[in-house]
């Protein structure tokens, strides 16, 4: 594209942010030489790898690179049959809890997690694209061909995947990796075939046939293979043409989800005008809640008075956000000198409550001698939006508060649920911490609890 002084400006103005140089040189490449479909939905984790930058740096870039108006943050709803794209919004407050997608012609309930896909698309003020959406190709191979080009782009193409016509059977090579996969036709996931590909790898080539009926239902139910190249065959008796595709049925790891987005910190910053429409609710599987709570603060107001006492906790409230925002999650709210955060990913909840209480021990008085008590716990929620902000609601939220009113002073006080992945126990081993296990009950909370203590310690530290 030509020179442009706006661009050089508005680069200018990105540099000044906390964007690390690396991730912004390569937006720049993208944005003056890249291609359209290099400028078209930009997934911010292979972004990140591509820069040479942590995730969470690589979202920081493209979310101030949004903000100043070089980028368009967009919310697609991804169709899990498919892996189109049939809908999407540029803001939250146009996300829809139901979509309908044309080429599977199915109904797709849109979840928080696995349906709603955060991407960024270069602003047409800063560079026009003529590369269409998804929902704005009418052909059925036009369809075809976009869902194509962007899972190459993504590498999230399925091991075999072909169309076929009404009566056809066909023979095609793939190759498999040990995992667990569903062999199924496009808007029939749930009649397809559970294939698991175990066991020693092999070169012999193995076959493997699958039988469509006209319902769109695959058999046989259950099959198994070792890994290796193999000879899928397909008879093909669906009344359509259509497809056909062995996936493996695995977390999409460079896959940027409206739950993972919105949890973070510097989004919570930078668009505190984002928020679900006030009807619009969304579930999400799982995401580790902490409460933090500051032990004597009532005494510390007594004492101090309310000036000094607010200057205190408003220092307490920098030194958590920094700890939160590095470690991926995000401030949902504070309550007086309590923090509510989110974590969509668990071992970094439980990183960053250790590196906090550490924080507290080895920073400079006054600060030191606020103890701050800490509690974890992982599980589902439904997002929702109060005084115009994005919250969280539902019997996680309430345990996980129950955890922290049962925590010590300087101590994390985490549930069964967050230290049952073994994540966390790797963590914990190379810190030389030690959970210590027992049994409680929570106010308000039927029946008897397990939670862990964890007691960091100033020689600790984090790799």
């Amino acid at each position: 594209m030509a020179h442009s002084p706006i661009l050089d400006e508005k680069f200018r103005e990105l540099c000044e942010t906390a964007a690390p140089e690396a991730a912004i040189s390569h937006l720049r490449r993208i944005i003056e030489e890249g291609d359209d479909i290099a400028c078209y939905k930009i997934n911010a984790f292979r972004f990140a790898d591509d820069a040479g930058v942590s995730h969470v740096d690589g979202v920081r870039t493209l979310l101030f690179a949004t903000k100043l108006g070089l980028l368009d943050l967009n919310y697609d709803a991804y169709c899990p049959s498919c892996h189109g794209l049939p809908d999407y919004s540029r803001a939250l407050m146009g996300v829809k809890t139901r979509v309908h997608c044309k080429l599977c012609r199915v109904d797709i309930k849109v979840d928080f997690e696995d349906e709603l896909e955060v991407s960024f698309t270069v602003n047409p003020a800063v560079r026009a694209i003529s590369f269409k959406d998804f929902s704005d190709r009418e052909e059925f191979f036009d369809r075809l061909a976009w869902i194509r080009t962007l899972n190459v782009r993504e590498g999230r193409l399925p091991a075999m995947m072909g169309l076929f016509e009404p009566g056809e059977t066909r023979t095609e090579r793939a190759t498999f990796a040990a995992g667990d996969y569903n062999a199924r036709a496009p808007a029939h996931v749930h009649d397809g075939c559970a294939l698991v590909v175990a066991g020693e790898p092999t070169s012999q080539v193995q076959s493997i046939r699958f039988a469509v009926d006209a319902r769109g239902h695959v058999t046989p139910k259950a099959a198994t293979l070792r890994p290796g190249p193999c000879d899928v065959t397909v008879e093909f008796g669906y009344p359509d043409l259509w497809g056909f595709a062995v996936a493996e049925l695995k977390p999409r790891r460079n896959f940027v989800s409206a739950a993972y987005l919105t949890s973070q910190q510097d989004f919570r910053d930078l668009f505190s005008g984002e928020f679900l429409a006030p009807d619009v609710s969304f579930a999400i599987r799982s995401t580790t809640l902490m409460f933090t709570d500051i032990k004597g603060s009532t005494e510390m107001y007594e004492e101090l008075g309310d000036a000094a006492a607010y200057r205190r906790v408003r220092d307490h409230f920098d030194v958590m956000t920094d700890v939160i925002r590095k470690n991926e999650g995000g401030i949902v709210k504070t309550i007086g000198d309590a923090v509510m955060a989110s974590f969509p990913i668990n071992v970094n909840a439980v990183r960053a409550a250790c590196e906090i209480q550490l924080a507290f021990q080895e920073i400079d008085e006054p600060l030191r001698s606020v103890e701050v008590k800490i509690g974890l716990h992982r599980g589902p929620a439904i997002a929702v939006t109060t005084n115009r902000n994005l919250d969280f609601f539902g019997r996680t939220v309430n345990i996980a508060a129950r955890v922290q009113g049962r925590s010590a002073p300087r101590q994390v006080l985490a549930s069964e649920s967050v230290l049952q992945d073994p994540d966390v126990g790797r963590l914990l081993s190379s810190m030389g911490l030690a959970p210590h296990r027992m049994e409680t009950s929570l106010k308000g909370i039927a029946g008897a609890h397990t939670v862990h203590s964890i007691e960091p310690r100033r020689a600790s530290h984090t790799p």
